[in-house]
């Protein structure tokens, strides 16, 4: 399964067996996404389960994953070159390592590992 935070639609279930759900609004600025996601989703996986499996905010991992999340549309990913503290909760996404150009993981690790390198378009 896997949570995408982006405006709601229906549910679905993709070809490669992955379960997406995008939720949040499509005014959400990135950091806005992050910190509903933290508020809504982290701490609740019964709202993240789809029969008996916990997703999450979905990072890309494999072109599977990647395909299926492109096919959405616009969205919001859990990464980031930010290296600011947030308005919003007081996040210092600097502790992730990133900066200008160098993106990371809400978790940390390193965007380029995954997926190659990512653009700001």
């Amino acid at each position: 399964m896997t949570l995408v935070v982006s405006p709601r639609i229906p549910q679905r279930l993709a070809p490669n067996g992955l379960y997406v759900q995008r939720v949040g609004s499509s005014t959400m600025t990135w950091d806005q996404a992050r910190v509903h996601y933290n508020t809504a989703y982290k701490n609740h996986p019964e709202l993240r389960t789809f029969q008996g499996v916990v997703g999450d905010w979905t990072k890309l991992t494999d072109l599977a994953r990647s395909s299926v999340v492109a096919s959405l549309g616009d969205i919001w990913l859990p990464g980031t070159d930010a290296d600011v503290v947030s308005r919003l909760d007081g996040f210092d996404l600097t502790t992730l390592g990133t900066g200008e150009g160098t993106f990371k993981w809400l978790d940390g690790a390193d965007v380029a590992a995954a997926c190659g390198a990512p653009t700001n378009e």
